[in-house]
């Protein structure tokens, strides 16, 4: 079974303010950076693009979460996260905290990628929603994934274009 993973977001940045308006239509090419660079030929070498995730959000924190909320980001002091669904991903989220499947787990282990930890966290499913929406989907234990605040490798650049 293959890692599944969330859904790609790429987006242009600029680096030069443009003032042009932008207009809304119809998409009839998938050849985004072609048409776009034609249609903007000046910009060509100044733009950053970027790659993000985002995960599924297939719950909410429990009861035994303990948060300090004085803070922003809200910093997680012990971590309580309650599944209604789950479609899959091994990479979940619910503000302010990801988590990962062992299997991601020990994917990430085995790679030379830096600046994280996992900690422990305490796992249960909302049996009232799970069992009516998917009772026959198993969901696999996951750990709270926890990025440093200084350096990591999960903050992406790919190139300029």
């Amino acid at each position: 079974m293959e890692l599944t993973t969330a859904n790609m977001v790429f987006a242009f940045r600029t680096l030069t303010v443009t003032t042009r308006k932008a207009a809304g239509g119809t998409a009839t090419t998938n050849k985004y950076t072609e048409t776009f660079f034609e249609a903007n030929p000046e910009l060509k070498g100044q733009v950053v693009v970027h790659c993000g995730v985002e995960p599924e959000v297939p719950g909410e924190l429990g009861e035994n979460t303990r948060l300090d909320s004085s803070n922003y980001p809200p910093e997680v002091g012990g971590l309580h996260f309650v599944f209604k669904t789950w479609l899959g991903d091994d990479l979940v989220e619910c503000f302010p905290v990801l988590l990962v499947s062992d299997r991601l787990k020990i994917a990430l282990k085995k790679s030379d990628l830096t600046g994280y930890l996992f900690q422990e966290l305490e796992q249960s499913v909302d049996e009232l929603i799970y069992e009516n929406l998917q009772p026959e989907v198993t969901i696999p234990k996951f750990n709270w994934f926890v990025l440093g605040k200084e350096k990591n490798d999960f903050a992406l650049i790919i190139k300029t274009i």
